[in-house]
């Protein structure tokens, strides 16, 4: 089993880390994106590699960052399942301690681990170009744009016209996220659902809303000037055009992260994540 190292170099803790775990792994056991090469002590042990070859050249990959390092380590997973080692701040998805890394890695080499697989979010624009986020894909109003004009169609039906900031479409992955702080509802992430959140609506009616994941959403935004951002995952930024209809779906590729027997729970992750008592 080859392992595969993804980490945020920036963290003041990564440097502390990196070494523990270089110190529990075995020689040529793991592939260590290029960046992180002056954290090891004996780099001659490993290899370094772009990120963008190590989920095409590592079984197993480990995180080591936020949730944000967590995002951007999945664009380029290549299906493989990841393990996150949590030296970020909420942290949903790096849900391991540094101090448990003896325990993860003899678990993972004994194979004493199960896969939970996430859904992803599918934005198409009209020009086909395509965007993948793993908890949301949202379009903002940028500069100047303080207010775009959004149209929601799903099920050959228009939903809904609003004014608003922006609106997103998040997996239940991301509904403890951007979604979460925009009002969204809480999502069990194994539940295969689309919610669609407006950003500080103007029409205070319009709640956010949960789609099922084999329709196709279409939303056409509209702005008075200024520009019109589409970010997935706040990963994968593009400017869209002015009137331009975005097509979300749900993707049939799956991301894979490891589970432990006695990995806590999504409820528990938001008591103690959220501090509910």
């Amino acid at each position: 089993m080859v392992l595969g190292v993804i980490a945020n170099p920036l963290k003041p803790e990564v440097a502390s880390v990196i070494r523990f775990l270089e110190e529990n792994l075995r020689a040529g056991e793991a592939v260590f994106e290029q960046s992180l090469a002056s954290f090891l002590l004996s780099p001659a042990n490993f290899r370094f590699i772009p990120m963008e070859q190590i989920g095409s050249e590592s079984d197993i990959i480990i995180v080591i960052g936020g949730d944000g390092t967590f995002l951007r380590a999945a664009r380029y997973s290549c299906g493989k399942p990841l393990v996150g080692i949590n030296i970020g701040r909420v942290g949903f998805l790096t849900i391991f301690k540094p101090s448990e890394i003896p325990s993860v890695l003899e678990r993972l080499r004994n194979g004493d681990f199960t896969i939970e697989k996430r859904m992803r979010v599918v934005a198409q624009r009209s020009n086909g170009r395509q965007f993948m986020g793993l908890n949301e894909i949202a379009i903002i109003a940028t500069g100047a744009a303080r207010i775009l004009e959004i149209e929601i169609s799903a099920h050959q039906l228009s939903l809904a016209r609003l004014r608003a900031d922006g609106i997103m479409v998040a997996s239940p992955t991301g509904s403890t996220a951007y979604n979460l702080a925009a009002g969204g509802p809480i999502i069990h992430p194994q539940m295969d659902a689309l919610i669609v959140t407006p950003i500080c609506a103007h029409t205070l009616t319009l709640r956010p809303f949960v789609l099922p994941i084999d329709c196709k959403i279409f939303i056409t935004v509209r702005s008075r000037g200024g520009k019109i951002l589409l970010s997935a995952d706040g990963q994968d930024e593009e400017n869209i055009a002015n009137g331009e209809t975005i097509t979300f779906w749900a993707s049939p590729s799956n991301i894979s992260i490891v589970k432990f027997d006695d990995s806590p729970r999504f409820f528990e992750l938001l008591k103690r994540k959220f501090h509910w008592g």
